[in-house]
């Protein structure tokens, strides 16, 4: 995990293809790691990895990608961290990822995604909601 994190702090995009590669480790930090370089490095060949990477055996990993996907802040990513709200160990990490994109994109409640600070209820289009505080 630290040889991943060290990538990312460094920010070359040679890393790219590797820590792809290393999304799909046997060692769940090994993933996480991987995620949490490409986020830092930024670069959109992640996205797609990242996305399926939502979908990892290990909350730890899926929570990961979701930080990385926020960090990236590619629309690409905005539809998979919904569905990732639904996931109890991962939706803290896919809802504050998720208020990045409100803020960058400038996105308006209804438009995909209303976060509710107060209460932290992430309310998805059509009002349907999940407390992400419940564990």
């Amino acid at each position: 995990m630290n040889a991943a994190l060290a990538l990312g702090d460094i920010g070359d995009k040679r890393a790219v293809g590797p820590l792809v590669l290393a999304l799909k480790d046997k060692e769940l930090y090994a993933r996480s790691g991987a995620a949490e370089a490409l986020g830092k490095i930024g670069d959109k060949r992640a996205v797609e990895p990242l996305v399926l990477a939502l979908k990892d055996k290990e909350w730890y990993a899926r929570s990961g990608a979701a930080v990385a996907l926020g960090d990236m802040g590619d629309k690409r990513g905005v539809e998979p961290m919904i569905q990732d709200l639904k996931d109890k160990y991962a939706r803290r990490n896919a809802a504050e990822a998720l208020g990045k994109f409100i803020f960058k994109f400038k996105l308006i409640p209804g438009d995909s995604i209303c976060l509710d600070v107060e209460q932290s209820y992430p309310t998805l289009k059509g009002g349907f909601s999940l407390p992400i505080h419940e564990y």
